[in-house]
């Protein structure tokens, strides 16, 4: 986790008591200015106020006087800084993985089951199709003609079927019986059973032919976008060869490559959340789907799955986007606008308003946001907080609240 944090400039102004100098016979004050500021550098600048024969006593007098009662303003505090104000709030803080990535789909080639000529095509490339929605239409003249009549021959075979089944009873029972020889009932049995094994011909011959005839109808065996046809209306498709692509767009996902310290973290049903370049401002939640067993051995990490919604459709195989998951939360944390946090020696601290004054107090920070940051230690929600102006701030200077 990275937490930025605002640099902070300490400005002191130094004035030292001015001693009096003659200059042509009278006394003048030297007054010496200086400044730090401790991330631009030293500078300082010595001033000295010398008086001509123009400048009375009285002048002289008012100047030395006037540079005395600033200096007392300085050593008493009475320069109030302007500073706005804010206070602590409660909210759930997380802590994410930040991983970079593309987005990847699902697809499945389609081809033909048959070689015939296609009479239909009635997609193109990029539009979406339901499961199931006819794509392309073969050339089913013959098939229909070849279909109908082996359903013709299978009904005459059924009707044979039933007639040597029926004589083969009838003669069981006259064989049982004593009145026919056993030669004439095996003779109705042989017949029936070459009956059945017609019957059983047909059906298999009949439903091969109607499962081709189905065939000259391509489906789409998922919803998705449609890539890559070449096909056009009239050509000859041959069987086996791929025609063309449906990409499942409706489950879209990103693999991460995630560091196996944070193995225990992550679990199956997280959210993820992702920004894409191509939708500035809009955020695309998700959620990991799995987790690979192994660990790279090379880079120490594990491939994390992340699948994402996609309603609208929007996201697209081959989209960069950067993806955040989230390992960890502090819930009910307390947080204060990341602005109010000044840097100093090396540690982090805020100003808390007591009264007319400024006092500072030195924090432990947690996870952060865009604008908050966590507190630790700081539970009491009625403090007021300086949000701004801090940077001119001590450790008791007398402030002045401004909007």
């Amino acid at each position: 986790m990275i937490l930025q944090r605002e640099k902070s400039i300490t400005y002191e102004k130094v004035v030292q008591e001015a001693p009096l100098v003659k200059t042509g016979g009278k006394k003048m004050p030297i007054i010496i200015g200086g400044g730090i500021a401790g991330a631009i550098g030293i500078g300082f600048g010595v001033f000295f106020l010398v008086s001509g024969n123009s400048t009375s006593p009285e002048t002289t007098k008012y100047t030395v006087e006037s540079k005395i009662e600033t200096e007392k303003t300085v050593k008493t505090g009475a320069k109030k800084i302007p500073v706005s104000i804010t206070k602590a709030s409660k909210m759930d803080m997380s802590l994410f993985l930040f991983e970079t990535g593309e987005i990847q789909a699902d697809d499945v080639h389609v081809s033909s089951f048959l070689t015939e000529k296609s009479t239909k095509v009635n997609i193109e490339n990029g539009q979406f199709v339901k499961k199931d929605d006819i794509l392309i239409e073969l050339d089913s003249f013959s098939l229909e003609n070849k279909t109908a009549e082996a359903k013709a021959k299978l009904q005459e075979a059924e009707s044979a079927y039933l007639i040597a089944k029926k004589s083969m009873g009838r003669n069981r029972r006259l064989y049982e019986k004593g009145v026919v020889p056993k030669v004439e009932y095996e003779q109705a049995e042989d017949t029936f059973v070459r009956a059945e094994a017609i019957v059983s011909q047909i059906k298999s011959n009949t439903r091969n032919l109607e499962k081709n005839l189905s065939d000259t109808k391509i489906l789409a065996p998922i919803s998705g976008a449609i890539s890559g046809l070449m096909l056009e209306k009239g050509e000859i498709v041959p069987a086996g060869q791929i025609l063309f692509k449906v990409i499942d767009l409706e489950n879209v996902y990103v693999n991460a490559r995630i560091p196996a310290k944070y193995i225990q973290r992550i679990e199956k049903g997280k959210k993820a959340y992702t920004e894409i370049d191509s939708f500035p401002g809009e955020e695309f939640e998700g959620e990991i789907t799995s987790i690979s067993a192994d660990v790279n051995p090379f880079d120490r990490t594990v491939n994390v799955k992340v699948t994402l919604d996609n309603p609208e459709l929007k996201l697209r195989p081959g989209m960069f986007v950067k993806l955040r998951i989230k390992v960890d939360e502090h819930k009910n944390a307390t947080v204060v606008p990341k602005e109010s946090i000044v840097s100093r020696e090396g540690g982090e601290l805020i100003f808390l308003v007591k009264g007319n004054k400024a006092y500072k107090k030195v924090i432990k920070t947690g996870y952060s946001s865009k604008d908050e940051i966590e507190i630790i230690g700081l539970d009491n929600l009625d403090n007021q907080i300086v949000l701004t102006g801090q940077s001119e701030l001590e450790d008791g200077s007398f402030i002045r609240i401004i909007d």
